[in-house]
């Protein structure tokens, strides 16, 4: 996992990761479990970012929490799948990317939702 930023070049600020009752316990609220990649992100990272580029997880700021963001997501869009979560709000025209439980990465507008990228790594490596 220590691979998943390697291409990046400019700095990734992140913090030390989380436990795995941590993870387990967003999982629970969110009622999904994450994909192993962003699992393994969580317990790894915590949250990440680089560059104009802001990671949802784990033990950070409040509008960075996976959980706090996806719930308030849910709520507010009618096109928001319940087998996903965020892993990045875009900030532009209200674009979200989220990731579903078999980690595939999804593009969510006013539009809809359509598939982007198999894997988050495959997502980070695009940018």
């Amino acid at each position: 996992m220590g691979k998943l930023f390697a291409h990046v070049k400019s700095k990734v600020y992140h913090l030390n990761g989380v436990s795995a009752e941590t993870v387990i316990e967003a999982e629970r609220k969110l009622g999904l479990r994450f994909s192993d990649e962003f699992r393994n992100y969580l317990m790894e990272y915590g949250v990440a970012s680089f560059g104009s580029h802001e990671f949802m997880g784990l033990g950070g700021d409040a509008y960075l929490d996976v959980v706090e963001e996806t719930l308030r997501e849910r709520r507010n869009h009618p096109h928001f799948p319940k087998n996903c979560y965020i892993v990045e709000n875009i900030g532009i025209d209200g674009i979200l990317i989220l990731q579903d439980e078999e980690g595939r990465i999804y593009e969510l507008n006013d539009g809809g939702v359509k598939m982007a990228y198999e894997h988050f790594g495959d997502y980070i490596s695009s940018l």
